[in-house]
């Protein structure tokens, strides 16, 4: 039944925020008995200021699991913006190295997707889940490679991360690739057996999407990039066509 702009429809868009509300403050960490947003924390974690993170969890040990009206715990805030030594204090504190904030995204998501190598190389060896999806399938090689930083998407591959990983909508790391050019990760992949015939839920290859996306492009500069990227992908596609005719 649409409810429309009625007062029984009003009241009940009224309701369902506020359920919403209510489900987001029972998400907080619960302390002594009462609700408490551990802003401070995630601040101090956030710019890195070690001696204040250290002095909070002296005084409540609890806060390392905190969370945000976003369901971020310290360590998220921390991965995301490549804070190592926080990292590996709260992990120390026995955080939760695979807590899910609000989007499914994992600390290493968030640290590989902004390519802080050192933090994804801790977290990996606190056995971090590489296999890990956000809320759109995403894994920690799908916004690496998004993000253009090959040094985290070798680290993710020689820790045996799925290159062939597909989100919700069918795209593989290397669709992300040839979606925003990033012809040394297209390399990278392929040479590490990433399958240039997949196809999204669109029915595209990589390769299809890379043409796509060059034609709505009109910096000269990007158009190279994507020139190049096409590039490795046809080499790449006319080698396993002589590999096939052999």
């Amino acid at each position: 039944m649409a409810y429309s702009n009625s007062a029984e429809g009003i009241n009940s868009v009224k309701a369902n925020k506020m359920m919403l509300a209510v489900l987001a403050v029972a998400a907080a960490v619960c302390f002594f008995g009462g609700m408490v947003w551990a802003d401070e924390i995630h601040d101090a974690a956030q710019a890195g200021d070690l001696e204040k993170v250290q002095a909070l969890l002296k005084a409540k040990p609890e806060l390392v699991k905190a969370v945000t009206d976003e369901l971020e715990t310290p360590l998220h805030l921390a991965a995301g913006a490549g804070k190592l030594d926080i990292a590996r204090l709260l992990i120390a504190n026995k955080a939760e190295v695979d807590a899910k904030n609000i989007s499914r995204e994992t600390p290493l998501i968030l640290a590989s997707s902004w390519g802080h190598r050192d933090v994804v190389e801790l977290l990996l060896a606190n056995n971090a889940d590489i296999h890990a999806k956000d809320i759109l399938g995403m894994t920690a090689l799908h916004v690496t490679t998004s993000g253009g930083h090959k040094d985290v998407a070798e680290l993710l591959l020689a820790n045996k991360a799925e290159v062939n990983a597909t989100t919700k909508r069918g795209l593989t790391p290397l669709h992300m690739a040839a979606m925003f050019a990033r012809k040394d990760l297209a390399e990278l992949l392929l040479a590490n057996k990433a399958d240039m015939h997949m196809k999204n839920s669109d029915g595209e290859t990589p390769l299809a999407l890379a043409l796509k996306f060059k034609k709505d492009c009109s910096d000269e500069k990007v158009l190279r990039v994507y020139d190049e990227t096409i590039a490795v992908l046809r080499a790449h596609e006319s080698k396993e066509s002589i590999k096939s005719t052999k």
